[in-house]
């Protein structure tokens, strides 16, 4: 939906473009953005165009080393969302109220609307995160080992803490493994307001997508309309092998700035610990940066960018390319087979778990836990937690994951 959100706002602003030639293109990106909702799918995927010797050689040049094995995972990831209905999608209320006001609450919990976000390999093959809204229903799938790899962990102690999960972790532990679960909306909130009681904390609700203002979307669109009217440049490039290019330039300075006093108040009211900065960062340059829109028989195909062009450290040899694809008539989206489904029961197994690993007992109003923020493990406890039977890997896998040291000993003698 950022993708979404993205292409439908830069469309608002490329129609607006002043001279007869730029109005042209503008109009070509316009019409194939709008039949993106002429089909009952679609799909935006998101990936680095670069090869990991190009993001070694872009990290040397800023002065922010990527190592080789992160290069090469990064290299290989795309980040892709996909949206399917059984009519078309320009005929969905929902859709067109996202399209409209920038409602993606109501798309997102919509129920004549599936989603799909994948983060996966290009090369590879592989499937680190599968989320699925079908008929209202959520999926979700992880591959925490392969996450591991990627990241250049062991797996060993995944292997360790799934091993080591009692019975009321089931959905943790299919989770853990790489299987399928499924869960209604109405248990997510439900598991969270049974955290917020046994932790005496407020647990933030997955479920719930701040919703913008309509009316600050409108402003915002209109804000970034006149933006892009004043500084955006087209130039329609021609075709070559079935592909019409359409260059998109624009000083780089002119047009952060803009966009962050259009956005500031769409955003005031959104939960964040990052504001908005009040001007552009001084590593925005103030001079032309381009991306390239192409076009396949009047729709769109891709749009390429050169993340190097932001950066006056990086010299005309050192690229750092992305880039985003779009597909209509693609698979629809279908709720996988074979998922455990979270119930009722396991919400509270579940937080029966957790409170008996911190010691107490909910239904006794004991001093009861989740897994939160815990200080890192010292040597001389992961050396204790060792002698008492969990291995350093295990032990620091769940420490990460939340769990304090006194929390861990007490799971090895429940356990035990």
């Amino acid at each position: 939906m950022a993708a979404t959100a993205c292409a439908l706002a830069l469309t608002t602003g490329l129609t607006a473009c002043g001279t007869v030639k730029q109005l042209t293109a503008g109009e070509k990106i316009a019409d194939a953005f709008d039949k993106l909702g002429d089909g009952k799918t679609f799909k935006a995927e998101l990936s680095v165009d670069a090869t990991a010797d190009q993001l070694v050689a872009f990290g040397k040049a800023v002065d922010d080393p990527i190592e080789r094995n992160a290069a090469e995972a990064l290299a290989d990831l795309s980040l892709t969302v996909s949206v399917s209905a059984k009519k078309p999608l320009k005929d969905v209320e929902d859709f067109k109220k996202a399209q409209a006001g920038g409602d993606y609450n109501a798309l997102a919990t919509s129920k004549d609307v599936d989603l799909a976000y994948e983060i996966g390999g290009k090369k590879s093959g592989k499937n680190y995160f599968d989320f699925r809204v079908v008929g209202g229903k959520g999926y979700l799938k992880v591959d925490a080992r392969g996450v591991a790899q990627l990241t250049g962990e062991s797996t060993a102690g995944i292997d360790e803490m799934s091993a080591a999960l009692p019975p009321s972790f089931k959905v943790a532990k299919d989770l853990l493994d790489g299987k399928w679960i499924s869960f209604d909306p109405a248990l997510v909130e439900e598991l969270s307001k049974q955290a917020e009681s046994a932790t005496g904390k407020a647990a933030a609700s997955p479920s719930a997508v701040p919703s913008l203002d309509p009316k600050a979307v409108e402003g915002f669109g209109k804000a970034l309309k006149d933006v892009f009217a004043k500084n955006v440049t087209l130039e329609d490039r021609g075709a070559s092998a079935g592909l019409q290019q359409i260059h998109v330039s624009a000083n780089a300075r002119p047009i952060v700035e803009g966009f962050l006093k259009a956005a500031k108040p769409l955003v005031k009211d959104l939960p964040t610990d990052t504001p908005l900065p009040d001007s552009a960062p001084a590593t925005v340059p103030d001079r032309k940066v381009g991306a390239d829109v192409y076009l396949r028989d009047g729709a769109l195909s891709h749009a390429t960018f050169d993340i190097a062009q932001l950066t006056d450290k990086a010299g005309p040899e050192i690229h750092f390319p992305i880039r985003i694809g779009f597909g209509r008539d693609v698979p629809a989206i279908e709720a996988p087979g074979g998922a455990t489904e979270v119930t009722k029961k396991d919400v509270e197994d579940l937080t029966k778990g957790f409170g008996e690993m911190a010691g107490g007992d909910i239904e006794d109003g004991g001093p009861t836990t989740g897994p939160g923020d815990a200080a890192p493990l010292t040597d001389a406890q992961l050396a204790e937690l060792a002698k008492l039977g969990m291995s350093r890997e295990q032990a620091k896998a769940m420490n990460e994951a939340g769990f304090t040291f006194e929390e861990l000993k007490e799971f090895v003698q429940l356990k035990s």
